[in-house]
C-alpha cells in the first residue's frame, strides 16, 4: 500500500479515509469551505448581474462591462502580501473574518450605486478587502495538514469555487428572473456579513487551540510537521530579509508566470461562459444559468479524485499540466464546434473540468517552495500574479469579443494562455515528497519491498569488507545506530550510504534494514531507492512524551501560555554542551524558528541554554565554560567572562535572554523549572519573537507570566 502520513494513520482504512476520517478535517474545512464558498460568490455574480439587465440598465458598453468587471482583480492584486504576511505572523483568524465582513457589506453596496464609475470602485475595494483571503486560508491548512494531506484539505478549499458556481448560476439567474440585479447583489451579500462574525469564533490559528481535538492526533500531527520544518530548506536572515529571498527567488516567480497564464484563460472562461452559452443556446437568463452549472459540477468530482492521486503518489506536477493542456485544446475545439451546440456544450464541459481540476495539487506544490513560516507569502505573490492574469482575461476577453474578432478571438487567447500555463508547469521544480511511491508492511497487508539482498551490486560488497564495527557490537546496537542514521538524514538513504554511516557491513545493513521496514520502524522508496523513518518511530516519540519522563506535565501549561501570549513556546533539557529541544507549541504568531521537537543547538547560543547552565552547581556550570563556545551567529556570546556574569545575572531575576544569539532576527527568554539542580533531567521553558515585530521590552514584560508557566509544570511535575 501507500505511505500515508502518520498523523493519518489513526484510521484503520486506506490512505484516503485517514484524512477524511480525521477531526481537524471535520472541524475546519467545513468553515473553510463556506468561507471561500461566499468570496467567491460575491466576486463572481457580477457576471450573472451583467448578462441579466445591469449592462442595459446602467448603459455599459462591453469594454466598460469588462472594465468594472476586471477592476476586483486590481484591487485583489495590492493587499496579497502584506495581508497575508499579517495573518502568517499575527493572526489568519482575524484577517479572515474581518475581511469576511467587510467584502459583505461592499457586496451589498453593488446592489445600491447608478454609474459605472462608483460600481468601478466598489468593485476595486472589495477586491483589496477579498485579496488576502485565499493564500491565508492555503497558509492556514499548512499548520492543521501535513504535506500528504494537503492535496486534498487545498482541494476542499477551492472546491468552493465551482460547487458556488455552479449553484449561484442557478440561484442568481432566479434571483435576477424573478426580482432584478440589484436585489441579487443584496440577497448575496448579506450571508457573508453574518458569516464573517461567525468566523471570530469558528477559526483557529492553529490546532491546538481549537476544543475537542483528540489528543493522539494533534501528538501525531506536531510530529509530521516538526520533521517538515526539520527537512525544510533554511532561509538565514532577519524575517524581512527571508520574505524578500522567498518572494525573489525563480521558482516562486517562475510559478507566478505560470500562474498568470493560467488564470487569464481560467476568469475569461468564468466570466464569459454565461454570455458565450446565452448567446450559443438562444435561451433566456434562467436556462442559461442551468447549463452553465453543469461545468462546475463536473469539475468538482474530478477536482477530489486529482487531489487524492496527487497526495497518494506525491507528484504534484503531474497532477497539474496535463489537466491544462487538455484545458487549452477543449477550449479550442468548443469555438470549432460551435454550429452544434451540444458538442460545443460537452467540449465546454472538458474544458472547465481541466481548468479546475489541478487546484488543490497546485496549491501545495506552491506551498512547498517555500519554509514553513514563510510559505504564505509565496502563495500570496503567486495568487497576485493570478489576480493581474484574471483582470487581463476578463477585460481582455470581453474587449476582443467586441471587436471583429468576436468569439474566435476570444477562444484563441483564452486557449493560448491556458497552454502557455501547463509548459511553463513542466518547468517547475518537482515537489515530491521525500515518501514518494514508499511501500512497506503495514497491519498484516504487504506491498513491494526493497531489494533482496542479491540485488546488492558487487561494489557494494566489496565495500561491505572495508567497514570496521564498532568492538562489543550486537544487533540491538546496529539497528539502533541504523535508525539514529535514518533520523539525521530526513531525505532517506540508500544502503550503502545508511550503512558507511552506521559503519556496517552492506549485508547486515540491508538485512537490518528490511527487517525495520517490516516492522514500520522504517519505509523503502522503489523511486529512490532509499530509506527513511517510519511512522513507527512517531508512536515510540509518543509514548516517550505520555511518560512521566517524558514531560507531558509541560504540554497544557505551554498551550495557555502560547494562547495568551501569541507566541511560541519551546522546552529543552540540557544534554551535554548542547540544548535538546522535547516539546513546542506554536502561537497565533507562527515563526520560522528551529525549534523542532529534536533539535539541538549549542547551550550558551539559547536563552534555554543559559537559564538551564545557571541552574546547574557551579562546578557543572564552569566545565559548560570550559568548553567549545562557537559562534553561531555575530551577536552569540563566546567570551566565557562575559557569560559567567550573564548567568549570575539569570539567577538573580530568575530568567534568561538570547538577542540574536541563536538566529538572526529572533529574541528570546527562557526559566527553568524551580528546583531543576534536584532532578535527574532539568527542564527549561522559553518564548521567542521576532525582533521586528515584538521589542525586547515587550517580551521581558512576559517574564512573570513564563515564571508561572514555569512554576505550573514544576507542580505538576511533583504531583
Amino acid at each position: 500500500m501507500t505511505a500515508t502520513s502518520p498523523a493519518t494513520e489513526t484510521a484503520p482504512s486506506g490512505s484516503g479515509a485517514g484524512f477524511w476520517r480525521s477531526a481537524r478535517a471535520r472541524y475546519l474545512m467545513p468553515v473553510a469551505f463556506v468561507t471561500y464558498s461566499l468570496a467567491y460568490l460575491d466576486k463572481s455574480n457580477y457576471a450573472i448581474a451583467s448578462a441579466g439587465g445591469m449592462a442595459d440598465d446602467l448603459r455599459l458598453s462591453a469594454g466598460t462591462d469588462s472594465l468594472v468587471a476586471a477592476s476586483f482583480f486590481l484591487g485583489y492584486f495590492f493587499f496579497q502580501i502584506p495581508g497575508t504576511i499579517y495573518a502568517e505572523q499575527r493572526s489568519a483568524r482575524r484577517l479572515v473574518a474581518w475581511s469576511t465582513v467587510a467584502w459583505g457589506l461592499l457586496a451589498v453596496t453593488q446592489g445600491l450605486l447608478s454609474s459605472p464609475a462608483q460600481l468601478i470602485a466598489v468593485r476595486f475595494a472589495l477586491g483589496v478587502v477579498e485579496g488576502a483571503v485565499l493564500p491565508s486560508m492555503v497558509m492556514l491548512l499548512g499548520r492543521w495538514f501535513t504535506r500528504g494531506e494537503r492535496g486534498r484539505a487545498n482541494t476542499l478549499l477551492i472546491l468552493g469555487n465551482p460547487i458556488t458556481v455552479m449553484w449561484l448560476s442557478a440561484v442568481s439567474g432566479w434571483l435576477v428572473s424573478v426580482a432584478d440585479w440589484r436585489a441579487m447583489f443584496i440577497a448575496e451579500g448579506v450571508p457573508s456579513v453574518l458569516w464573517g462574525l461567525c468566523c471570530l469564533r469558528l477559526v483557529k490559528d492553529s490546532p491546538e487551540q481549537a476544543n475537542g481535538l483528540p489528543e493522539p492526533e494533534l501528538a501525531l500531527l506536531r510530529a509530521d510537521l516538526a520533521v517538515e520544518r526539520a527537512a525544510a530548506p533554511a532561509v538565514a536572515g532577519t524575517l524581512r530579509r527571508q520574505y524578500t529571498r522567498v518572494l525573489c527567488s525563480r521558482p516562486v516567480l517562475l510559478m507566478a508566470a505560470q500562474y498568470f497564464f493560467w488564470s487569464f484563460g481560467m476568469y475569461g472562461f468564468v466570466f464569459w461562459l454565461p454570455a458565450i452559452i446565452k448567446k450559443g443556446s438562444g435561451e433566456g437568463i434562467g436556462a442559461t444559468g442551468l447549463l452553465t452549472a453543469i461545468p462546475y459540477a463536473c469539475a468538482a468530482a474530478v477536482m477530489l479524485l486529482n487531489s487524492r492521486l496527487s497526495d497518494r503518489s506525491g507528484r504534484r506536477r503531474a497532477a497539474v499540466w496535463p489537466w491544462l493542456a487538455c484545458g487549452g485544446l477543449a477550449l479550442l475545439a468548443s469555438y470549432a464546434a460551435a454550429g452544434d451546440f451540444p458538442v460545443a456544450l460537452a467540449l465546454l464541459v472538458v474544458a472547465g473540468v481541466c481548468l479546475y481540476a489541478p487546484y488543490g495539487p497546485y496549491f501545495a506544490l506552491v506551498s512547498a517552495l517555500a519554509p514553513p513560516g514563510i510559505a504564505g507569502a509565496a502563495v500570496a505573490l503567486v495568487n497576485s500574479f493570478g489576480a493581474l492574469g484574471s483582470f487581463a482575461g476578463t477585460y481582455l476577453v470581453g474587449w476582443v469579443r467586441g471587436t471583429p474578432l468576436g468569439d474566435a478571438g476570444a477562444f484563441a487567447l483564452m486557449a493560448a494562455c491556458t497552454l502557455l500555463a501547463a509548459a511553463l508547469t513542466l518547468a517547475a521544480p518537482s515537489a515530491r515528497r521525500p515518501s514518494g511511491r514508499t511501500r512497506y508492511l503495514d497491519h498484516g497487508r504487504s506491498g513491494p519491498g526493497p531489494p533482496h539482498p542479491g540485488d546488492v551490486s558487487g561494489t557494494e560488497r566489496r565495500k561491505a569488507h572495508t567497514v570496521t564495527t564498532p568492538s562489543g557490537d550486537d544487533m540491538l546496537g546496529r539497528g539502533l545506530r541504523l535508525l539514529t542514521v535514518l533520523a539525521e538524514h530526513p531525505a532517506g538513504l540508500g544502503v550503502s550510504a545508511a550503512a558507511r554511516a552506521a559503519r556496517l557491513p552492506v549485508s547486515s545493513a540491508h538485512r537490518l534494514l528490511g527487517r525495520l521496514v517490516e516492522e514500520r520502524f522504517a519505509v523503502y522508496d522503489e523511486d529512490t531507492r532509499r530509506y527513511a523513518l517510519g511512522s513507527r518511530v512517531l508512536e515510540l516519540s509518543r509514548g516517550f512524551q505520555r511518560s512521566p519522563s517524558g514531560y507531558s506535565a509541560a504540554a497544557e501549561p505551554m498551550r495557555r501560555l502560547a494562547a495568551r501570549t501569541g507566541l511560541p513556546v519551546i522546552a529543552g533539557v540540557l544534554d551535554g554542551t548542547e540544548v535538546l529541544l522535547v516539546l513546542s507549541v506554536q502561537g497565533t504568531q507562527h515563526l520560522q524558528l528551529r525549534s523542532a521537537e529534536g533539535t539541538r543547538n549549542p547551550w550558551h547560543a539559547t536563552s534555554l541554554g543559559k537559564a538551564l547552565a545557571a541552574a546547574l552547581p557551579e562546578a557543572d556550570r564552569e566545565r559548560l565554560l570550559s568548553g567549545p563556545l562557537p559562534a553561531v551567529t555575530p551577536r552569540t556570546v563566546t567570551d566565557p567572562d562575559r557569560l559567567r556574569a550573564e548567568l549570575a545575572q539569570v539567577r538573580d531575576r530568575g530568567w534568561a535572554e538570547v538577542e540574536e544569539e541563536n538566529e538572526i532576527g529572533v529574541r528570546s527568554i527562557a526559566a527553568a523549572l524551580p528546583g531543576a539542580p534536584d532532578s535527574a533531567r532539568p527542564l527549561a521553558v522559553s518564548l521567542a519573537a521576532t525582533v521586528i515585530l515584538t521589542d525586547a521590552g515587550q517580551l521581558r514584560a512576559l517574564a512573570p507570566e513564563l515564571r508561572d508557566c514555569v512554576t505550573e509544570i514544576a507542580a505538576r511535575v511533583s504531583a
